[in-house]
């Protein structure tokens, strides 16, 4: 099936407009779906916003997931596995990413690795997976730190084995490092170590995740009750965060739904994007009215000001600039 559809081109130009006019009320589909296959997580990382979670455990209805994908096949671009927990983990996902891929939705998937074993790699290779984010936050001494004893090694071995037998070009692989007070004094040789290796490198700042973690670990005094947001966040207009029980939050920093939109398994997934809810989120970031103690106004992801410009700028360079966030290698301290 195609990947690149009018449909989609329109869906992604009807989005830029809403956000550029600042409408709260959309008639569109996301231009990208979070997708939590599982919340549940077989790591315990120091920084992990998941220290935080009181939803119960729970994987993804498969067949709920497939009616999803049926309702925004047209209109949709991507679905990105991730999430609070770790994706591979929910005993489906091959088949999740295999029936995305039939409806020609792009598909990413971000892993620790941990369970990236050679049987679930030849799994979601075949199963048409484009692009695989694996997280490894630093070299040895600084990753067995936050993630814990005796994982390193296997996880390095397991990515090794992955791209051995990866098939052509697919999926591209990111190696991801989430810099902070820890282990960014590794910045370098980690991006040293792994760009012959992988498709690209990724070393990005850690961010608070909804006022979820502090300047390196939950609870830190450097304080996410302390942030406060200045600028209008695009997520509201372009994408959301499905949750492994259905509902609706506005992106990955909101772990527990607070914000919830509504559950796109009671209804249709156009409903809910559109419901009152999601509409006052939009309007409570257009107005930069961060005065609340709900997540957004507490979060520190995209808060950068708004583009400036004409709307043929904008449009511009939401189109080819903002590849969402996903930059070079780089780091700034």
């Amino acid at each position: 099936m195609k990947r690149f559809t009018l449909r989609k081109i329109i869906n992604r130009f009807a989005s830029a407009k809403t956000f550029i006019l600042g409408k709260s009320s959309l008639n569109t589909y996301p231009n990208e779906i979070n997708i939590e296959p599982t919340n549940k997580c077989n790591m315990k990382c120091k920084f992990c916003a998941r220290h935080n979670l009181t939803r119960a455990n729970c994987d993804m209805d498969f067949t709920k997931f497939c009616d999803i994908t049926d309702e925004v096949k047209e209109h949709t671009d991507a679905f990105k596995f991730i999430g609070i927990g770790e994706p591979l983990l929910h005993p489906n996902i091959a088949e999740m990413i295999e029936y995305a891929h039939s409806k020609g939705i792009t598909t990413y998937l971000t892993t620790n690795g941990l369970k990236l074993t050679p049987e679930m790699s030849e799994k979601i290779i075949n199963a048409g997976l484009d692009e695989l984010c694996i997280s490894i936050d630093g070299i040895k001494h600084s990753y067995t730190a936050i993630r814990g004893e005796g994982v390193y090694d296997k996880v390095v071995n397991n990515v090794m084995i992955f791209l051995k037998i990866r098939k052509g070009q697919k999926p591209h692989i990111n190696i991801n490092m989430i810099a902070e007070k820890h282990n960014h004094q590794e910045a370098e040789e980690f991006r040293v170590f792994w760009e012959n290796k992988a498709d690209r490198v990724t070393i990005k700042k850690i961010h608070n995740f909804g006022g979820n973690v502090g300047d390196g670990y939950p609870n830190d005094n450097s304080g996410p009750a302390k942030y406060r947001r200045r600028n209008t966040c695009q997520t509201p207009w372009f994408s959301v965060l499905l949750l492994a029980e259905g509902e609706v939050a506005p992106c990955c920093g909101d772990i527990n739904g607070t914000l919830s939109y509504g559950n796109a398994f009671e209804k249709s997934l156009r409903e809910v994007w559109n419901s009152k809810k999601a509409q006052a989120v939009r309007k409570f970031h257009k107005a930069k009215n961060f005065n609340n103690e709900s997540v957004c106004s507490i979060c520190n992801m995209g808060d950068v000001p708004t583009v400036k410009g004409n709307i043929f700028e904008k449009v511009y360079r939401y189109f080819f600039s903002n590849k969402n966030l996903q930059g070079p290698s780089s780091f700034n301290q």
